[in-house]
């Protein structure tokens, strides 16, 4: 009888611990917010918990899953708005192109902190997209994966925007040159998650 009660005993405790660890791994919704431009809007993150089990620690990945503080026409009537204008990121001096690529990320509602590059910044869902024939919003992606030469905007194939275009260091619609017809070698995109 005693065995029995050991074993029942034992059999609830792992039912316990089983549950406990199922309650750490389940996703937890955290709010985090958005761009200034943008204060109602929020980014979701989901994050997965650290646990222990017989002295190891075992961390499941993280995968952030951003969707961006606007829709896809509010982000490129944005782009359209700042024509002539030297694009920068928050803390930033110059006005080059991959400035005008962190000034996107950031009015989509992408933080970002000090001298975070442009791969370090993106979330997770925003897919590098080696290759890929853009789309609307998409930030087109000059050189290599591990150095990026030149970024821009595509918004359509006679309507890109980019900055420090023909040493001009202020943004620009480029209406003239298809996206892969730039003088460095084309990448691919990173398409970002639009609000709906």
């Amino acid at each position: 009888m005693r065995n029995l009660r050991n074993w029942i005993f034992l059999g609830l405790a792992l039912l316990i611990l089983a549950l406990c660890l199922l309650a750490l791994l389940k996703p937890r919704k955290t709010e985090v917010p958005a761009a200034t431009e943008a204060p109602t809007e929020t980014l979701t993150e989901t994050k997965y918990s650290t646990f222990p089990i017989a002295d190891n620690i075992i961390t499941a990945s993280v995968r952030a899953t951003c969707t961006a503080a606007h829709t896809q026409l509010e982000a490129l009537a944005w782009m359209d708005s700042q024509v002539g204008s030297p694009l920068k990121p928050k803390g930033t001096e110059g006005s080059q192109a991959v400035d005008l690529a962190l000034a996107y990320c950031e009015y989509l509602g992408v933080s970002r902190s000090g001298d975070d590059s442009l791969w370090d910044c993106l979330p997770d869902s925003w897919e590098p997209l080696p290759s890929e024939i853009p789309q609307p919003g998409d930030i087109l992606i000059y050189g290599t994966e591990d150095e990026i030469s030149d970024t821009a905007v595509f918004a359509s194939n006679d309507r890109i925007y980019h900055q420090d275009w023909q040493e001009n260091s202020c943004m620009e619609k480029v209406t003239d040159t298809p996206y892969d017809g730039f003088p460095e070698p084309y990448w691919g995109v990173v398409r970002p998650v639009f609000a709906s």
